[in-house]
């Protein structure tokens, strides 16, 4: 400690206990170190209130990096499997090509299983008696439709493979039976009411779609086709 300093020091602690007052020549020297301890202590405090400051800025920062990575999660649902698209609605003109149905038997039926004839669908309802009429004059060898040499097909709508050899069991139905359980291919084909008649030509072009079924006009139909 300099010399200067111990006796401000000594005069200081004297003036405390009431001994002397501080000489008139270390007034000066008192003054600037209570003006350093006093900056010392304010330095002190900006640095503190700084590092608080900055902290308080990190963790927001932190918490906004946090914030930007649930965003990028949340746009990861983009890359979701998408829904498969609805497929065309048909009507007379159209092809069918792309036609599947679910056979009882088992496998599927698609236009090129025509093996280049005509195609008769009849979308039907099990619990129908016009509907189940129209399947039963379908596996008629003695009907128009079945003599005309058109791949013939009943097609059962709402109806699970349990409920549809319920049904051909309990009916004594001789007609070729698919499924359509989900209604897809009836959605596609038909506008409302069962049965409802597709024909297709040996192309799968749709030529013929309407409510009901008239086995005399859907034979002749066939027979038109078949000399083309």
């Amino acid at each position: 400690m300099s010399l200067s300093r111990a006796l401000l020091a000594c005069a200081l602690l004297a003036s405390l206990a009431g001994a002397a007052p501080l000489p008139p020549h270390l007034l000066p020297i008192a003054a600037a170190q209570d003006g350093g301890q006093g900056k010392k202590k304010d330095d002190g405090k900006k640095e503190g209130g700084k590092a608080e400051g900055g902290g308080k800025d990190e963790g927001k920062k932190e918490g906004e990096g946090k914030g930007g990575g649930k965003r990028e999660g949340g746009g990861g649902t983009a890359g979701s499997p998408a829904a498969e698209p609805e497929k065309k609605r048909l009507a007379e003109g159209d092809e069918a090509k792309d036609l599947s149905l679910p056979l009882l038997e088992g496998g599927s039926w698609t236009p090129s299983s025509a093996a280049g004839k005509a195609a008769v669908l009849v979308f039907a309802s099990g619990f129908s008696a016009e509907s189940l009429e129209a399947l039963k004059t379908l596996g008629d060898a003695k009907g128009r439709t079945a003599k005309s040499g058109a791949a013939i097909l009943g097609v059962l709508r709402d109806a699970d493979e349990e409920k549809a050899r319920k049904v051909v069991k309990e009916k004594s139905l001789s007609v070729r039976i698919a499924l359509d359980p989900k209604r897809k291919a009836y959605d596609r084909l038909a506008r409302s009411g069962l049965p409802w008649t597709v024909i297709l030509d040996r192309t799968g072009k749709i030529v013929h779609s309407a409510s009901g079924f008239d086995d005399d006009a859907v034979g002749r139909k066939v027979e038109e086709l078949s000399k083309r």
